[in-house]
């Protein structure tokens, strides 16, 4: 634990490590904990130290964890650890003192040691009464991070709220998740997780997006010389972006691994429904319940937005204007209950004949809805949107929420 913290130090205030303090009892605690106050840099900290103490370093193992809960109990075991040793340690003491003193001194010397080793062992419990006074001052100041899309006008991604993203097969969950991020990461460090396709495709989205060239032939490389260039310019811009990370993983454990280990401002996770489960075998309703719980749990864990994208049921197709609901959500009405919000991408013109397709305009065409049918704190309704050549955009000027509810009304 001690060189993954090391390794990983920004751990130590974002789970509120030093609540442990007394667990961190190696030789040269007190040069570990001032680092993990201070970090700086791992091999500058290691040439800080003295020979004995780089020695003993360089033979700790290194452990990596699944994720934050992993590291916590791993945390309260080494409380108990210590907190055995520092009593096998008072009772063999008394026990050699016990024939050479009286008593009751010695049963003074067990009560004062284990009131010692007790109030030592107390690990500080959170202040949220002052965590709640900070956060609003911070709000006042402007300085607390809502990350707002141009996209989704009505949908601020906030500190430790989980958001849904749904829609059918071919509605564009991902070209919408992967627009959003595109826009955001010019402020923000986001991570992008898929589990639907190999980096490689995202890659090739996103080169669609840069250079306007459609998907499918950059995919399968027939290109002419002038897009080839532009492909090329445009990978070198995505590559050099350091606020764009894309992973694959296709488990809940890798996902959970992947997002421990990153920093980033928000997360998107593409898509639920095809990922699998750590325990596979419950049913596959009890396994979305139990995963959607524990994208909820990351988002109040690392105090980030998590941005979740999953199926919804055929059913929604079989009303007359296909619009879905809440009662769409594919497999667990577990992720309704989890998401602070629920957000669905419906386009009008997806379910039409191609004949009456011809016959429109692109502006018709594009025509999108995001159905935000749950905001914890916000207003539900209808947002307008622009679908257009694979690609989600922002319209020209905000536009009211239609059908939405009393703002001051939670759900």
């Amino acid at each position: 634990m001690i060189k993954y913290l090391i390794q990983n130090p920004h751990k130590w205030q974002e789970l509120e490590l030093f609540r442990f303090l007394h667990s961190f009892d190696t030789e040269y605690d007190k040069s570990i904990i001032d680092y993990l106050n201070n970090p700086s840099n791992e091999n500058a900290f290691i040439k800080g130290l003295t020979p004995l103490h780089r020695s003993h370093y360089e033979t700790l193992q290194t452990f990596t964890y699944n994720d934050d809960n992993e590291l916590l109990d791993e945390c309260y075991l080494t409380s108990e650890r210590s907190m055995l040793n520092n009593t096998s340690f008072l009772i063999s003491r008394v026990q050699k003192e016990l024939l050479n003193k009286d008593v009751f001194e010695s049963l003074d010397d067990i009560i004062e040691g284990a009131s010692l080793i007790r109030d030592n062992a107390i690990i500080e419990t959170k202040d949220y009464y002052q965590d709640w006074a900070e956060s609003l001052e911070l709000k006042i100041n402007g300085d607390f991070k809502i990350i707002e899309s141009k996209i989704l006008t009505n949908v601020p991604f906030l500190p430790s709220e989980l958001s849904i993203i749904a829609a059918r097969p071919s509605m564009g969950k991902t070209a919408l998740a992967l627009s959003v991020l595109l826009e955001l990461s010019k402020e923000h460090k986001v991570l992008f997780i898929s589990s639907e396709m190999p980096v490689p495709r995202i890659i090739d989205r996103l080169v669609s997006y840069y250079t306007q060239i459609a998907t499918r032939k950059i995919t399968q490389g027939k290109l002419n010389s002038y897009e080839i260039s532009q492909c090329i310019e445009a990978l070198t811009s995505i590559k050099d972006d350091e606020n764009i990370i894309l992973e694959y993983s296709d488990n809940m454990r890798g996902v959970k691994r992947i997002i421990s280990n990153t920093e980033c401002d928000l997360v998107a996770i593409d898509y639920l429904q095809l990922i699998k489960a750590e325990n596979t075998k419950t049913d596959r309703r009890l396994q979305i319940a139990e995963m959607s719980r524990d994208f909820k749990r990351i988002a109040v864990q690392k105090n980030i937005p998590v941005l979740l994208l999953a199926q919804i049921n055929r059913e929604s197709t079989k009303t007359v204007d296909k619009r879905p609901n809440l009662t769409s959500l594919a497999e667990s009405a577990s992720i309704e209950q989890d998401a602070d919000n629920v957000v669905f991408i419906h386009r009008p013109t997806y379910y039409l004949s191609e004949e009456l397709k011809n016959e429109m305009t692109e502006d018709e065409l594009s025509e999108t809805e995001y159905i935000i049918a749950k905001q914890r704190d916000g207003q539900r309704g209808v947002e307008k949107g622009v679908f257009l050549k694979g690609r989600f955009y922002a319209l020209p000027k905000d536009e009211p929420l239609s059908g939405e509810n009393d703002s001051n009304t939670p759900f």
